[in-house]
């Protein structure tokens, strides 16, 4: 059995990220930016690959594998507010985790008073779309 994962320079394992975002420059660029900073990055368009990604079927790691799952709130067949209540609210145990970091985009700040229902599931960050790619530093992630 193999078990190699990829190397930052100094020789311990990459990070992984989960990122959801389905507008494809917004994903390539945050994309760039966050390996970058040293991340393996996973990504999703939809909620429904981002459903698949976190149950870790198909090529994505799956949710235990994630330090970081930073989504957009308004993907086309899905809101990540559900995505996130799937994660921290849970039944099932496999697909319950308090401690992966979330990270939740808007363009619009006035969905359903997003931001009270996203504290009640425990989301580390909610920020205004468009977020600046300076956010999205090793040392501004690790501070959640």
């Amino acid at each position: 059995i193999n078990l190699s994962f990829p190397l930052n320079k100094m020789g311990k394992s990459l990070e992984k990220i989960l990122l959801i975002e389905d507008e494809n420059s917004i994903l390539i660029t945050m994309k760039f930016q966050l390996e970058e900073e040293g991340y393996l990055v996973e990504t999703a368009k939809t909620y429904k690959d981002a459903v698949k990604a976190v149950k870790g079927e198909g090529n994505y790691s799956g949710l235990n594998e994630y330090k970081y799952i930073i989504t957009d709130n308004q993907l086309p067949d899905g809101l990540g507010i559900n995505l996130v209540k799937m994660i921290r609210g849970s039944e099932d145990k496999q697909y319950n985790n308090q401690d992966v970091k979330i990270i939740v985009m808007s363009g619009t700040m006035k969905e359903d008073n997003i931001k009270q229902k996203l504290q009640h599931y425990n989301v580390n960050l909610f920020l205004e779309k468009p977020t600046p790619l300076s956010y999205f530093t090793k040392i501004n992630l690790e501070k959640l």
